[in-house]
């Protein structure tokens, strides 16, 4: 997932070529697309959602060259880019419920379109923007041949000071259009390439991330991300400028909290959880979850999102739910387990052998598992000294493992005289300390 993020090295803006002979009467949005020259080859057309590439049409030129496409009712309301893929080749388009038409004249490796004002602005904001970049390329690479020689840094440095004009300048001219699709995709097109709000010299490393940061973390349109194609580039990239993991998910909640849509806000959630339990990011993770927890906005997600929001629940400062067949909490240590993992015999075992100890100090075990087979259950549980060993046959599905959110096992909680949660644990030698061993 994480990938090395280059300030300086200026990265390929490839201007795709548009297509389509667009005819959009509300509310459905139609291509027609002729390609005489490419009859007989296979084409694919996607939309993007997040992490998703949704393949919406697929099949082979027809002879003559000509065919249609309409943006099925289930995406009626997309905003964002379109991908048609034409054997290793592919062109972008955005799609914005432009009432339009598009004719599409193929000539040898140009396409050439007409009569929409989204992809005439996106053309153009990328024609602009590309002329900068190769400029900027020159501009880099005489101020590092030429650092010894006033005469020529001098030079360059004047061009470059023209280039930053040039680019703000371009920047007022997207933030006045933010209205367009185009626009906001040109932003984050910006942003995933490694280039700021402004431009920067070498010189100017750390004011160029503060720059990247800033926009990240308060600027960055996320309902415009999802549709983009970018969602992947932009939460690698968000590693690399957010090397800490609380200040990660402080920034992360900032971008849950500016979604517009449910989709969007579920997506980024189920993302999130993803990389949270992968690089093991606790420190993100208690930042994030809790705001999830507490969100109004997941009240009608299920899947990990219910787990998430029911999980965070057991915190010191709220009462826990009942564990279905125990009548107390009070000073209890509750492990969730399975039978033939390694990891929860090793804790069981550890339970086991500091059980004594444990009803020395007040303290009872209840085991909770996630066997779906009786006689598995059995098998382990006789070897287990405590009397309270709950077990429903419904596995993760089973009323207290969904009531605690837990989505994974070994987890073990350990609550005070009161009945409150002290923690959340993944071995008893994190969880041991809870109870003063």
């Amino acid at each position: 997932m994480k990938q090395n993020f280059n300030f300086y090295g200026l990265k390929s803006i490839i201007l795709a070529a548009m297509f389509s002979g667009l005819s959009c009467l509300a509310p459905a949005q139609n291509i027609d697309c002729r390609f005489p020259d490419l009859a007989g080859n296979s084409y694919m057309i996607q939309l993007y959602r997040g992490s998703d590439t949704d393949t919406v049409q697929q099949g082979t030129v027809p002879q003559t060259g000509r065919f249609g496409f309409t943006l099925p009712d289930k995406y009626k309301d997309y905003v964002g880019i379109v991908r048609f893929q034409m054997g290793k080749g592919g062109s972008n388009l955005v799609m914005n419920h432009e009432n339009y038409s598009l004719a599409m004249n193929f000539a040898g490796n140009n396409i050439a379109i007409t009569g929409s004002a989204e992809n005439d602005d996106l053309q153009a904001l990328m024609q602009q923007q590309q002329a900068i970049y190769n400029k900027l390329e020159v501009v880099y690479r005489g101020l590092m041949l030429y650092q010894d020689d006033a005469e020529m840094t001098s030079a360059f440095n004047k061009a470059f000071t023209r280039l930053k004009n040039d680019y703000a300048a371009m920047r007022e001219t997207i933030a006045a259009d933010s209205a367009h699709y185009a626009a906001r995709y040109m932003t984050i097109l910006n942003m995933v390439n490694g280039f700021g709000t402004k431009l920067f010299s070498h010189s100017e490393e750390q004011e160029k991330l503060a720059d990247m940061q800033d926009f990240f973390a308060n600027q960055l349109d996320v309902d415009a991300l999802y549709s983009s194609g970018l969602w992947r580039h932009a939460i690698s990239m968000a590693f690399d400028l957010y090397p800490d993991q609380k200040k990660f998910g402080e920034v992360m909640v900032k971008l849950l909290k500016r979604t517009q849509r449910q989709s969007v806000l579920e997506a980024l959630a189920n993302d999130l959880i993803t990389i949270c339990e992968q690089y093991g990011w606790t420190d993100a993770e208690n930042i994030i979850f809790p705001y999830l927890s507490d969100s109004q906005r997941l009240n009608q997600s299920g899947g990990r999102l219910l787990l998430i929001r029911e999980m965070y629940k057991i915190r010191p400062d709220k009462t826990p739910p009942p564990i279905k067949g125990v009548d107390d909490l009070s000073n209890t240590v509750l492990i969730f387990y399975e039978s033939g993992c390694p990891n929860c015999h090793a804790q069981l075992d550890s339970l086991t052998i500091n059980y004594k100890q444990l009803t020395e100090a007040g303290y009872r075990v209840v085991s909770v598992s996630a066997d779906g087979d009786k006689d598995i259950f059995e098998q382990t549980a006789r070897s287990l000294p405590w009397k309270d060993r709950l077990f429903d046959g419904k596995s993760f599905s089973g009323e207290n493992f969904q009531k605690y959110g837990v989505m994974g096992t070994p987890t073990i909680f350990v609550f005070d005289k009161n009945g409150y949660p002290t923690g959340r644990f993944a071995t008893w030698a994190e969880a041991k300390s809870a109870v003063g061993q």
